[in-house]
């Protein structure tokens, strides 16, 4: 990053060095403090030179070690012993966007004026919409998010072909090897996560040239809370020079270079504003036939794709890992929550700055218990009220009813409401004054409306009894999970519905069971598809239409257990065996039916 502003760099050292020069003809100079300036963005790198200054004098008796003697009371700088200006903690242009340091270089004093540019999506944003829990110490995986992936195609001999893959590690994306180039980028305060790779592997680029082939440019999967899509870009650098426009906002250079031949890039982004788990169902053009290729065993298989579903679920990272594959550090300090997307910092009270390491002065009021959840009718809980970073005057504590407490010479105060009930609702306000007079408050809104778990009604004296891990509302009672009603949730949902309250419908047809939960379909012998309303090809039936049907000569085979419907003359199970039928010519029935006319005239009267 230091190779972006090593000119100026240069003109300054220049500049200081002809000062230098001029000075030492001017008779009567000692007292030299010379100026200079250097501008540098705020997220230049820990560890990286900010400026050198040049030499000491010839001549000079001594050489004291340069040292930084005042104008960073954070330690953003270090300076070492050669008069090298170094990096020594992130830096933060709304924090602070110009630092004046004063060094002492050899038996001089010379002011460096460090002056911070504001760099666009810097530093992070801590976004909450997105944030990821904590993944637990021990826990496998190493995503921030949790991916399955459902798929099934019918292949154009009528073999249904499905099945589920779950990634929550980076060897699941790439069994063999991963391809020649992909990147993750997660840096932005929108949610949006883009995942970009490419490879040369014939069979991957083969395959995507099909859909390519077929107009299949971007495929797009949806959720049905539509708080957020997942959009699949194919991008055919190789064929399609206009596809090398909106990759350039994202890839390197090296990428789109005219010398490289990366045929087919593939990009996969979503915005993800929720931390609970989506699925999304992928719209794919069911008349686009692409083949399905294994070079080891040299198998090539044209297939339908007849649905795709995707399910992400945010995972977290460990402790002080962010990014998609939990492979970045955090920065974060004295506490902060480091968001598991982006690596932005949520700093405590008392805190500022990119990595929360820059003290604030502040004041502020916690509760014990923390969780919400954990704050009911008949609990206990504990204010602490707290200055940060302040030379206490004297501190106080406004109730709901307006009674105040007042402490002096100390920096918090702790107390205690027992057995908690709602008229202990509503403000309580902490105010600090510092010995010069200045005021910080903060104020903490307490309501107090839940019953104690597993309780409800306006007294909080009946009992939930929930089923299923279902959570207890004070006045809704039990509040069920997908596919379960009933006051205990002891019910699964009617046939034909689904969902939360089974307020939704079932789609599966002919005969196909309805997951309660997600309302996914079971289908019965001789039906396929996302609503197994598609029958088998013909030729084939039972469940999956796993089985070969055989029937023969032109019979129809019954898609549900494959038993045959002959036609004329044929017969059989599988319709092989003639149907073999008498005839005699009509003069010969001529004579018969002459021959027993006159035997009855003989018998009769």
């Amino acid at each position: 990053m230091a190779t972006s502003f090593q000119a100026i760099l240069l003109v300054a050292t220049c500049c200081f060095q002809f000062l230098c020069d001029v000075s030492t003809g001017i008779p009567g100079f000692t007292a030299f403090s010379p100026n200079v300036s250097v501008s540098v963005p705020e997220n230049v790198a820990v560890g990286e030179t900010v400026f050198s200054l040049p030499g000491t004098r010839a001549g000079e008796k001594a050489e004291l070690p340069c040292a930084k003697m005042e104008g960073d009371p954070y330690g953003r700088f270090n300076v070492t012993k050669n008069c090298t200006i170094v990096v020594a903690n992130p830096l933060d242009w709304s924090v602070q966007s110009a630092y004046l340091l004063t060094i002492r270089s050899g038996v001089h004093n010379t002011r460096v004026k460090v002056e911070l540019s504001d760099v666009e999506g810097y530093p992070p944003v801590y976004n909450e919409t997105c944030e990821t829990p904590v993944r637990p110490e021990g826990e496998m995986g190493d995503l921030l998010y949790r991916l399955q992936m459902s798929l099934e195609v019918v292949t154009t001999d009528g073999d249904i072909i499905s099945g589920s893959q779950v990634y929550s590690n980076t060897s699941d994306l790439w069994k063999v090897k991963p391809p020649a180039e992909w990147q993750v980028q997660t840096h932005n305060d929108d949610c949006n996560v883009r995942i970009i790779s490419y490879d040369t592997n014939a069979d991957i680029q083969n395959s995507l040239g099909d859909l390519w082939d077929k107009d299949i440019f971007q495929l797009m999967c949806t959720s049905d809370s539509e708080l957020s899509s997942i959009f699949i870009d194919l991008y055919d650098l190789k064929n399609w020079e206009p596809g090398l426009g909106p990759l350039r906002k994202y890839v390197p250079e090296s990428w789109t270079d005219d010398n490289r031949n990366l045929g087919i890039v593939l990009m996969w982004s979503w915005s993800f504003p929720t931390t609970k788990t989506e699925s999304f169902s992928c719209d794919v053009p069911q008349d686009i036939e692409f083949t399905i290729r294994n070079r080891p065993i040299l198998m090539a298989i044209e297939a339908y794709i007849q649905y795709l579903e995707i399910d992400l679920e945010p995972m977290g990272c460990p402790l002080g890992k962010y990014g998609f594959r939990c492979h970045k550090t955090c920065i974060c300090k004295n506490g902060a929550r480091c968001h598991g997307f982006n690596g932005a910092c949520k700093c405590p009270p008392g805190w500022k700055g990119v990595a929360c390491d820059i003290p604030k002065q502040d004041v502020s009021i916690t509760t014990t218990p923390s969780d919400p959840r954990d704050v009911y009718i008949s609990a206990d809980i504990t204010f602490h009220c707290k200055a940060h970073h302040v030379d206490i005057g004297n501190m106080s504590v406004t109730f709901p009813n307006a009674t105040k407490k007042v402490s002096f010479g100390t920096n918090e105060i702790d107390f205690v409401v027992p057995n908690i009930q709602p008229t202990n609702s509503g403000p309580y306000t902490c105010q600090v004054r510092d010995t010069r007079g200045n005021t910080l408050n903060t104020t903490f809104v307490l309501n107090v409306t839940n019953c104690a778990p597993d309780t409800k009604g306006a007294r909080c004296d009946e009992v939930c009894g929930c089923l299923q891990g279902a959570s207890c509302d004070r006045w809704a009672g039990c509040v069920c999970p997908p596919g379960w009603i009933g006051t205990r949730c002891q019910t699964k949902c009617p046939h034909g519905t689904y969902g939360n309250d089974c307020e939704r419908d079932c789609s599966c047809q002919n005969g196909a069971s309805c997951s309660p939960s997600d309302g996914s379909c079971d289908c019965t012998d001789g039906w396929y598809g996302r609503n197994c309303s598609k029958p088998c090809k013909d030729g084939r039936f039972g469940w999956r239409c796993q089985h070969v049907c055989a029937c023969k000569n032109s019979a129809v085979c019954s898609n549900v257990d494959g038993s045959c419907a002959c036609v004329t003359p044929w017969t059989g199970p599988d319709c092989s065996r003639l149907i073999l039928t008498s005839y005699k010519p009509s003069h010969w029935r001529q004579a018969e039916l002459s021959r027993c006319s006159k035997a009855w005239s003989h018998w009769g009267p």
